[in-house]
C-alpha cells in the first residue's frame, strides 16, 4: 500500500538499512515469512493485525529466534488483546 511505501522503502534506505521486498509465496506462509524474519535479520516489521497473529502462531512453534525490535501494525482495526499472548 502506497502509505506504508513512502517510508519503509526510503526511510530505510535513508538511514543505511537493509529493506527486504517479501516474495509473494513468502507473504501468503506465515511460517516461510517468518523464517524470512529470522534468516534475514529483520529488526523492523509492518503488517496488519490479521497478519500478525498468523505470525504470532508461527513463532511461537518454531524453533529458530527472531530479531524484531519493532512491530508497526496499521491498515485495519488493532484489538489490544490479540498482542497479550505475544508480549
Amino acid at each position: 500500500a502506497f502509505d506504508f511505501s513512502v517510508w519503509e522503502l526510503w526511510g530505510a534506505l535513508r538511514y543505511g538499512g537493509k529493506l527486504v521486498i517479501v516474495p509473494h509465496p513468502i507473504a501468503r506462509s506465515a511460517d516461510a515469512f517468518y523464517q524470512l524474519i529470522c534468516e534475514q535479520g529483520i529488526t523492523v516489521l509492518n503488517q496488519t493485525p490479521s497478519a500478525f497473529k498468523a505470525l504470532m502462531a508461527s513463532q511461537a512453534h518454531s524453533a529458530l529466534s527472531d530479531q524484531l525490535r519493532y512491530v508497526i501494525l496499521g491498515g485495519e482495526a488493532l484489538e489490544p488483546t490479540l498482542l497479550q499472548a505475544w508480549y
